[in-house]
Order: C-alpha cells, then structure tokens, then sequence
C-alpha cells in the first residue's frame, strides 16, 4: 500500500431483528423507523475486519474486468528490464612444442552471457476518472476519519483517501502473499502475475479463487560443469554447460479470473447536502462508480503525482529500468519466485591445467584453464510491484 498507516474505514448502515421478549418471534410488518421511532433498532458502523477484506477482493474483481496495469509475454526486448545468466567457459588452449606455457601465459577462462528480457508492462490510462455524482452519490462515502482526536467526527471521504482505500486492494493483487496450499510458495491474487520455479508443483489456483495461466519461460540459469574438463581432453571444448533441469528454470504466470463473482461487501452510505440525511449507496451504482475509479489509479494513480498508481518492476535487472519511483514494502519474491544466477566462484589461475605427456615430436606441451570452484549465487532477480507514495 502507499500509506504508513490505512485509510479510514467506510461506514455501512447495521440493521438487527426485532424480537418480542416472551417468545422471541422476529416482529415485520411494522415501521421502527419512523419520524417518531427512538431507539437503535438501525445505526452506522464502520466496515468490519471482514467487511474490509471482502471489499478488496471485490475491488479486485471489478478490476480484472478490464486491466489497465498488464505484463506480457515476448520474445525479446522487454521494458521490464533485463536479467542476466552467466556461466565460466574454458579458455582457449595453448600447444608448444619444447615447454607448458605458464597460467600466465595460458588464456583465461571467460564468461557466456545469455540475456533475458521477456516481460513487457503496459499502461492503458484511457479510463477516465469517474464522478460519484454521475452514480447515485450526492456525496462521497462517509468515514470516521483518521484514527486521531477527530475520530468521532463522521465525514465525507477526502478523494485521496478513497483513492488510497482502493491502492490498498491494489497492492494485494501481486504475489507477497504465501498461498494458502502451499506455505513455502508465494502466488499472486486476481490482477497479478508471479515467476515460478519449474520443479515446483504448481497450484491450480490462486488466493482468490482463479486459475494461473503459464505466459512463458522469464529465465534459465546455467552453470559451468567443471567434471566435463579433464587434462586429457586438452584442447577441450570451452563451452560445457551443465544440462539444464526444472530447478534452473522460471516460467511467468499470471492469476486469472475467478468465474465465481466474490461476495459484494456491504453497502457504503453517503450524504444528501440539501437535507443533511444519511442514505444507502445501492450496490449497482457503487459497482458502476468503483470500476472505472479501480481502473483510473491502477495506470493513473489517484492525483497529478500520480499516487496509488500500480507499478511492476523486476529486482536486481542489470538494464537500471524501475517503473515508478516508489519501494516495495511487500515485494513479490520468496518461495519459488525468485531467479538465481549461480556461477563456479574459481579463479582462472586455480583452473590452469598441464595436458599429459605427449611424444616427443610437434607441439607435445599443452595447457588450458578451466571453470572451477563450487557454485555461488551472484545475481537473484525478483518481479515486485508496489502502489506509488
């Protein structure tokens, strides 16, 4: 989310059963709430724990109907930025033919680099910023305020303020949460995208209820394999990469619709200025308003500065891209998402290697260096995302 602390909870109307005290029937058919009605039969509260829970997701939900923050999947040349897997390769091998050449005079050992950048993100700010007015409101939802002295002092949300109640379901939607299933592995929620290792065993679905789409490969990580070089072999081959299996690959997943609408949270109440009296905002016409308002800050953000804006970005990319120019609290990793680059930790010197002997005519001294050492994470990249402060 943007903000240190929350925003102020919405406040919804509380309505409990009348009963009759010797038989504990439910009353109907009678007007409790009345110009002359006393009592409290029917009050405002703020939105519960749950309530609040309920209405990210719901948040969500209308979201996803028509993403406005959205990566995808190509070939090359993703603004995302840029991840690098690099591995040591053989140097080239010496022949002489009265001596060894010495390490210093034998070629080093040199990295391959393989580029990857398969993720592009895409803005679409089209969707206009949407006016309660037009949308049954004659007011914007009423809060209690800030947790402060004025708590007590009920009041129509400031537009930041609401902007940033709906950047804190935003800020869910990445995958900083650890699924439910599987507690060492972190999944993303409707609107969201995660990088997964290959040799996990992918969920069916996510923490609000969709499926996960595989996008495509984000990243291979390849290391030398140092048992290939032998002194018999010299001149050996210089590129000899270990074969790669699924703990070395990453695939990009994005969290899909669920085909199941979430429960809509309770309804928020607003103002009528002309007559100081509170009234219910219908669901249809909160959906009507809150979609394109969801939509607006997701690629917008909620003002000029561009608040509560969503931004993805991949930690530790070597390209100096990053989308926005916030931090993550939260950041999208853990578990099987992030991508190590390991590389063999041995110096070119500690590889040098003496060919055996050889007869006695041509070039019958040969050396090489080759990859050594054990295997070190030298790069971790990350996909994170975070609302903009």
């Amino acid at each position: 989310m943007s903000l240190a602390a929350p925003a102020s909870r919405p406040l919804k109307v509380v309505r409990r059963e009348i009963r009759t005290l010797d038989t504990n029937n439910i009353v109907s058919g009678v007007n409790f709430f009345g110009s002359n009605t006393k009592g409290g039969a029917e009050g405002l509260a703020e939105f519960t724990r749950n309530d609040m829970l309920a209405f990210y997701k719901w948040i969500r939900s209308l979201y996803v109907a028509n993403k406005t923050v959205t990566l995808t999947y190509v070939g090359s040349g993703g603004n995302l930025g840029t991840m690098r897997d690099r591995r040591r390769q053989a140097g080239t091998a010496t022949n002489h033919a009265s001596s060894f050449r010495t390490a210093s005079q034998t070629p080093d050992i040199s990295a391959v680099d393989t580029l990857w950048s398969k993720i592009n993100v895409n803005y679409d700010t089209s969707v206009a910023m949407p006016n309660h007015l037009s949308h049954g409101a004659l007011s914007r939802p009423l809060t209690m305020g800030s947790y402060s002295a004025n708590r007590k002092n009920m009041k129509e949300y400031p537009l930041g303020i609401l902007g940033e109640l709906v950047a804190e379901a935003l800020a869910e939607i990445g995958n900083n949460k650890s699924h439910s299933s599987y507690a060492n592995m972190t999944t993303g929620r409707h609107g969201g995208y995660a990088v997964l290792r290959q040799d996990a065993s992918i969920p069916s679905t996510h923490d609000d209820g969709g499926g996960l789409t595989d996008m495509g490969r984000a990243f291979e990580d390849t290391i030398a394999n140092a048992s290939a070089y032998t002194s018999g072999g010299i001149p050996e081959t210089q590129d000899q990469p270990v074969a790669l299996d699924n703990a070395n690959r990453w695939n990009l997943y994005s969290m899909d619709v669920n085909a199941t609408a979430p429960p809509a949270p309770p309804n928020m109440v607003y103002v009528d200025p002309s007559t100081g009296h509170i009234h219910e905002w219908g669901m249809a016409n909160m959906t009507a308003f809150f979609q394109p308002f969801v939509q607006h800050i997701a690629a917008n953000g909620y003002n000029a500065a561009g608040k509560g804006k969503l931004h993805f970005y991949i930690s530790g990319e070597i390209a100096g891209v990053n989308s926005g120019t916030g931090g993550s609290i939260y950041p999208l990793d853990g578990g099987f998402g992030e991508m190590i680059n390991e590389e063999l930790n041995g110096s070119s010197a500690s590889g040098y290697t003496q060919g055996p002997a050889q007869p006695a005519s041509g070039d019958n001294y040969r050396t090489q260096e080759f990859p050594n050492g054990t295997a070190q994470a030298v790069n971790t990249y990350s996909l994170r995302s975070y609302t903009e402060a």
